[in-house]
């Protein structure tokens, strides 16, 4: 069997060297198409981005989220060509510093509104017309997407990230008190100006912090 297959590519080698030089280099850039084209496709697997071990947690929390079924290029590049070559470059640049070592111990990756947003995934209509109960905190999606809150603009991925524990999107309540608690250049004055009954409901029973009674009625 061996000595066949020796022979098969002796004779394909023969029939190549006979070739003129423009077939020769037809034939080198088919298989150089073949060989990009199972690239392309191989690199857009979420195996392969599991294959730098920097990725493995990150991949193992996507694959029990709600997201396992929605592949990682479909968020984390902008959708159209434009965007798709982009990130293939950019990911081939990561790949080659994954290869000789040049890459940190923590990745950071941004995702666009315009992913998260597209059809079929989250409806920026749906999301406008509902105000959620979040850990008993009233949030409207309408008031906070597309904002601008002292320069930064307010994007999904501002409040939803994941900085830590095992899900893959997860709402870091500490960038509600960046906007809703930090000071502005007027004295006494904060970014958001908001009270209390903008985001909670008065507690209908007493709370006990320490030693402390806290009567809300």
């Amino acid at each position: 069997m061996l000595r066949k297959i020796k022979g098969f590519i002796e004779n394909l080698k023969n029939i190549f060297m006979q070739l003129r030089w423009f077939a020769k280099l037809g034939v080198f850039l088919i298989l150089a198409l073949i060989v990009s084209l199972g690239g392309v496709l191989v690199s857009g697997t979420p195996g392969f981005c599991n294959s730098c071990h920097i990725m493995n947690p990150y991949y193992d929390n996507w694959k029990v989220s709600a997201h396992s079924e929605v592949n990682c290029l479909d968020c984390h590049l902008q959708p159209g060509l434009v965007g798709y070559v982009k990130g293939k470059v950019t990911g081939l640049a990561q790949a080659v510093d994954c290869g000789v070592g040049r890459v940190g111990t923590k990745p950071s990756a941004t995702v666009m509104d315009i992913s998260c947003l597209r059809s079929g995934c989250h409806s920026i209509e749906e999301l406008s017309s509902e105000i959620l109960d979040f850990n008993g905190v009233k949030f409207a999606h309408k008031i906070h997407v597309g904002k601008e809150v002292d320069g930064v603009h307010i994007s999904c991925g501002t409040c939803h990230s994941h900085f830590k524990g095992d899900e893959h999107f997860r709402v870091n309540t500490q960038v509600c008190f960046t906007c809703h608690f930090l000071k502005a250049d007027e004295k006494e004055k904060r970014l958001v100006q908001t009270d209390c009954l903008t985001c909670h409901q008065v507690p209908d029973q007493v709370i006990k912090r320490g030693i402390v009674w806290v009567y809300h009625a």
